[in-house]
């Protein structure tokens, strides 16, 4: 039968050399005309182009959000990540299959996938961005390659000086959970001698994950009083909690001692001492050593100071609390020791020929 005027019978394959619309209708005599059957046939071959990816090579993310531009749409699409450094991620690579608007033309910006993907903190990847269009064009993969994923943020511990402690040097301790892109040490004056506060950038070297002890080279003052804060932010932006240690001193002056007594080659009947502190002493001792006279089987006599013999104060004609028991005709040398809580010595004051009489002349 006809279908219609102008219409063309056909009998094996159409050839399609461009972009047209097909029309078909099955005719017979005797029976009614099929209804008609329209196909649009697009010829397409150009290959679509991925561009604006993100996040670049050689960064750091703390999400798996992306982006990417295509200049058409595709059929099928995928984002496979491929870690290539860093924590080890046993499901790389991770091949996560474009669904819905995330194949369309168009800006795709900083958008998390449907099929996200779960990443491994720490883990170094290679991004690659694949299309293949309608017409089975595939195009260039564009990859980003060395990108950091790191959604932990850095830790900060094992810090010293303790709160309250007392140094005479600017050594500190700490322990980063990882590198840090910035990190410093603050000393922030709160009291004591003289003002001031003193900021040291850590050195590449200083802020590598690990365990540090490190001198900064920062000109504290003795006598002052600090709290230290100590920071890092990694390479992806992720600040640490900041640590911080109070009421610490900064003391790399000695303590002196003076004004003691008995002198050199006296004879006394006590063990009544005088002295003089500049500082609160930590520790502190007196040591009767016999250097003649009379045998003393105990010498030395090492004796430690209490508390309130420690103060920085004259203490005059004083019977110590360890008093120690000497022998009547011997003769000592006397040593005076002091070591404040920084740790500093004090120079030893040392007192010699010191003949220990007691007992009155019987006539």
């Amino acid at each position: 039968g006809t279908c219609f005027a102008g219409s063309t019978t056909y009998a094996g394959a159409i050839s399609v050399p461009a972009t047209i619309t097909l029309n078909a209708m099955a005719c017979k005599a005797t029976m009614n005309n099929s209804a008609l059957a329209t196909a649009i046939y697009t010829i397409d071959s150009t290959a679509p182009v991925i561009s604006a990816i993100s996040p670049a090579s050689a960064t750091y993310t703390t999400t798996t959000q992306i982006s990417y531009t295509l200049s058409e749409s595709c059929g099928v699409g995928s984002i496979t990540w491929t870690r290539t450094g860093g924590t080890a991620d046993p499901g790389s690579p991770r091949v996560q299959a474009l669904v819905g608007a995330e194949l369309t033309t168009g800006a795709h910006s900083a958008i998390t996938l449907t099929n996200n993907p779960a990443l491994v903190s720490g883990a170094v990847y290679d991004i690659s961005f694949i299309c293949t269009d309608a017409a089975g064009n595939a195009a260039t993969t564009v990859t980003a390659t060395g990108v950091t994923f790191d959604n932990v943020v850095p830790v900060i511990s094992a810090v010293s000086p303790a709160n309250g402690s007392f140094m005479n040097t600017t050594q500190v301790s700490y322990t980063l959970s990882e590198d840090c892109n910035t990190a410093a040490i603050d000393w922030t004056w709160t009291g004591g001698a003289g003002a001031g506060d003193h900021n040291y950038p850590l050195a590449v070297g200083e802020r590598s994950a690990g365990p540090h002890t490190i001198s900064p080279a920062v000109a504290l003052t003795s006598g002052a009083i600090y709290t230290i804060t100590f920071s890092c932010i990694d390479f992806a932006g992720q600040a640490a909690t900041a640590v911080t240690r109070t009421a610490v001193t900064f003391d790399n002056a000695a303590p002196i001692i003076s004004g003691v007594a008995p002198t050199d080659s006296a004879f006394v009947s006590t063990t009544q001492v005088s002295y003089d502190l500049t500082e609160v002493c930590a520790t502190a001792s007196i040591t009767w050593t016999r250097t003649g006279g009379s045998a003393d089987p105990s010498s030395p006599h090492v004796q430690a100071l209490t508390a309130g013999e420690m103060t920085a104060i004259t203490h005059t004609n004083i019977t110590i609390t360890n008093n120690p028991t000497l022998v009547d005709g011997a003769v000592y040398q006397m040593d005076f020791n002091c070591t404040d809580a920084a740790s500093n010595v004090a120079t030893t004051v040392t007192r010699t020929n010191i003949t220990y009489d007691p007992t009155a002349v019987v006539i």
